[in-house]
């Protein structure tokens, strides 16, 4: 999602400024209004598409490493850098999804996000 902050904002101002200018100079303002409210909303509703069902899946890959921590831990012949892998990757799975919680608790975002990122548990 970063990516997309910074590059896409720019890139989305930059084309929302030509956009208005030119309907502005051909059209007028009703024009540049409709235009540029139009591109905004199908920004919105392709950002909001893309996210939920990434999320979606990302959900399903964080349950995926649970389970698989679980059935590691249950085998008593691990070795110590299978123990040490399982533990990057549970740190890396909780930090994704305390990232995304965070962001699903924000008003002006929880539309991108699904209500089950919240009902997860960190892995202990």
């Amino acid at each position: 999602m970063s990516i997309l902050i910074w590059i896409g904002i720019p890139s989305l101002v930059i084309i929302l400024g030509i956009v208005a200018i030119l309907c502005d100079k051909l059209y007028g303002w009703r024009a540049t209004f409709i235009a540029v409210g139009s591109i905004v909303l199908i920004i919105i509703t392709l950002s909001w598409a893309i996210t939920y069902t990434t999320m979606l899946g990302d959900i399903k890959e964080f349950e995926a490493i649970r389970s698989t921590v679980a059935f590691a831990r249950a085998d008593v012949n691990i070795s110590e850098y299978e123990n040490v892998t399982l533990t990057v990757r549970i740190i890396k799975a909780n930090t994704w999804l305390a990232k995304n919680q965070y962001w699903a608790n924000m008003a002006a975002l929880d539309m991108f996000y699904p209500d089950e990122i919240n009902e997860l548990k960190p892995i202990r």
